[in-house]
C-alpha cells in the first residue's frame, strides 16, 4: 500500500514539473557588481595605506 502511495505521489510531482524554455539562462548578477565590489576594496586600501603612512609619519 505505502509504495502504491509513493507511486502516485512520484508521478504527481512528475506532472508538476515546469517545461524549460529554450533561451532561458542561470540568474546573473548586474554588470555593475564586480565594479562595486572593486571601488569598495579600493577605498578600504586606500583608507587603511592612509591611517599607515599617517602613523608612521607621526613616530
Amino acid at each position: 500500500m505505502a509504495t502504491n502511495l509513493r507511486r502516485v505521489a512520484e508521478q504527481d510531482g512528475l506532472q508538476q514539473v515546469a517545461p524549460v524554455e529554450e533561451g532561458v539562462r542561470d540568474v546573473e548578477a548586474p554588470k555593475g557588481t564586480l565594479l562595486v565590489v572593486f571601488l569598495y576594496l579600493l577605498g578600504i586600501a586606500a583608507m587603511w595605506s592612509y591611517v599607515y603612512f599617517r602613523l608612521l609619519r607621526s613616530a
